[in-house]
């Protein structure tokens, strides 16, 4: 029975994610889309940073009950908001009709969009690190008390750069942001490695945050640019399946690496990886974001 309900977890939240992603991107103009969706993001790292932080504090109580309620609740809420959205129909051409039909790979992945939608899956391979081993990391270093602040941090972090970040993207490019978050992210994890009290955790969960917030928006704007108007949606579902998929194969990976390279370890060969994706970046995208920019502006 736990399965079947994770399955359907993971299957409501995979539509709902990719539509609600879809409809924020085509909702703002290209040239505000960096801060649009900063916004848009906020919502999302938000609830996955509070989230945490509350399921926390009301597990010391003992009773699980009262998570499934709030869950429940924030559920319903969210179902009923729905109705009220005011979403523009989008009218496809024949020929962009007949392009969509057909068992191929396009019809299921944005082709254009796929190489920063890997790396950004790379990047959360490293980053599920973080919300899969943090508690066990702060029990070992008896920082319990200090962990249950730690994604509170992450989510005050991000609430005060996304706008400033958003803005910046579209003025100055992805490069402005996306290199800094690569480096500041490393830098997170690498302190994170090295920790001994509780206001290093915290500072150290502030530069991940930082690093995260950048990463995940700015690499989903640039996933939404790169791709024709009327493949916005896959071009969102190309960017989260490999995001999700970076979050659900790293704590199962990796954990196997534990017991040898303890949680010290694992965060620092984690910070360590992350400045490879600065090159791998700018390898496959960075050198020619500009070009990119263009060739998406004629579609």
């Amino acid at each position: 029975e736990l399965i079947i309900i994770r399955f359907l977890h993971g299957l409501s939240y995979g539509i709902s994610s990719t539509a609600t992603s879809t409809i924020a991107s085509s909702a703002v103009p290209k040239s505000k889309r960096g801060e649009g969706i900063g916004y848009f993001m906020l919502s999302t790292t938000l609830a996955t940073a509070i989230g945490p932080f509350l399921g926390t504090i009301l597990s010391l109580s003992g009773n699980y009950t009262y998570i499934f309620i709030l869950c429940s609740v924030t559920a319903v809420i969210s179902f009923i908001a729905a109705f009220f959205l005011n979403i523009q129909e989008l009218n496809l051409t024949h020929e962009e009709k007949q392009s969509m039909r057909g068992i191929k790979f396009s019809n299921f992945f944005e082709v254009k969009s796929l190489t920063i939608s890997v790396i950004c899956g790379l990047f959360y391979f490293c980053y599920s690190t973080v919300f899969s081993f943090i508690n066990a990391y702060a029990k070992s270093l008896n920082l319990i008390k200090e962990s249950s602040f730690f994604f509170l941090v992450i989510a005050i972090v991000i609430f005060l750069s996304r706008p400033v970040t958003g803005k910046r993207f579209d003025k100055k490019g992805e490069n402005s942001i996306m290199y800094p978050g690569f480096l500041i992210f490393s830098a997170g994890m690498i302190f994170l490695s090295s920790v001994n009290n509780g206001f290093m955790l915290l500072a150290a969960g502030a530069a991940i945050g930082l690093g995260v917030g950048i990463i995940q928006s700015g690499g989903q704007t640039v996933a939404v640019n790169l791709a024709p108007n009327h493949r916005i949606g896959m071009a969102n579902s190309t960017f989260f399946s490999f995001l999700d998929f970076g979050v659900g194969a790293g704590p199962f990976i990796l954990g196997y690496f534990i017991p040898y390279t303890g949680y010290r370890g694992i965060y620092l060969i984690m910070g360590i990886s992350a400045v490879f994706f600065i090159f791998i970046y700018h390898y496959f995208h960075g050198k020619n974001a500009s070009t990119n920019s263009v060739e998406t502006d004629s579609i």
